[in-house]
């Protein structure tokens, strides 16, 4: 961790130096840091300071493709808009909105590119009306790629109440048969946003998220659910059911992944730190 700093003084000197594989490298380094940023006092001056470095790389792409533009801008294109929007900037999130409206009643008002990443920020800050009609564009899709779009963006809710309501959607008679596995998806998604919401409602229904994948439920338990829960649930919670749901011949495997919850626990903690103490130096 003590590369951190110089790391972050190199991303922001970046400024709008279109690199597309630095930029989505640092972008995807901003997102680990903000979600270990999450709960602390740190959070709210760090998510300023993360946009503020990724605001003139995307001023600089904007919001619609050009000619002749290489798939890596079109990939960095979809992260900043996330980015930007689930961390607050007010410009991107008011234009993510208005394209979404313009979206519900013209299917090719956004290029399919960008669909996921501006309804994920529309879905984030989403009120129940909002809400509603994603919801409803996820019901009534007959493309199994759309639907997944559809219902994975409502998982990004950070109102408590809706976000129940997604677990109930999970769990419930609107996943077709045909997109079994996607229950499980959701739940594990969910994690991202609430995570004891997310593992009341694994840990209640394990059965019925697991039984599309019954052979190798006790692998993507062993593997899978320390990695999910690490940040948000007491790690011996999660050892304790974790080897009761799986056979005691896996025991090694739990153990590999339960070391590697551990390991990000400890290295949050390295993390944030790190970044606090940076981003306070620079009086952010």
């Amino acid at each position: 961790m003590a590369q951190l700093p110089s790391y972050l003084a190199l991303a922001s000197s970046m400024g709008s130096d279109m690199d597309p594989r630095a930029w989505i490298q640092i972008s995807g380094a901003l997102e680990t840091i903000e979600f270990d940023e999450r709960d602390t006092k740190g959070h709210e001056a760090f998510v300023k300071y993360a946009r503020s470095i990724l605001k003139p790389a995307f001023d600089v792409i904007g919001w619609d493709a050009k000619s002749g533009e290489p798939p890596s801008i079109q990939e960095l294109r979809q992260s900043l808009i996330a980015d930007l929007g689930l961390w607050g900037d007010q410009a991107v999130i008011a234009e993510a909105r208005k394209r979404f409206q313009a979206f519900v009643k013209d299917h090719n008002a956004i290029a399919p590119d960008n669909q996921a990443s501006i309804m994920n920020v529309v879905s984030h800050y989403a009120d129940e009306a909002t809400f509603n009609q994603i919801y409803a564009l996820a019901k009534a899709s007959t493309d199994q790629n759309e639907m997944q779009r559809d219902y994975f963006a409502l998982v990004n809710v950070t109102d408590p109440k809706l976000a129940e309501r997604v677990a109930k959607i999970a769990l419930s008679s609107d996943i077709p048969p045909q997109a079994e596995t996607m229950r499980i998806g959701l739940v594990a998604s969910l994690a991202n946003q609430h995570q004891h919401l997310s593992w009341q409602t694994f840990t209640s229904n394990t059965e019925l998220l697991t039984r599309a994948q019954t052979t190798f439920a006790p692998l993507l338990i062993a593997q899978y659910v320390p990695q999910m829960y690490w940040s948000g649930v007491p790690l011996t919670e999660v050892e304790s059911f974790v080897r009761a749901h799986v056979p005691a011949e896996m025991s090694d495997v739990v153990d590999r992944g339960m070391e590697s919850a551990h390991f990000q626990l400890t290295r949050k903690t390295l993390l944030v730190r790190e970044a606090d103490s940076y981003v306070q130096q620079r009086g952010g």
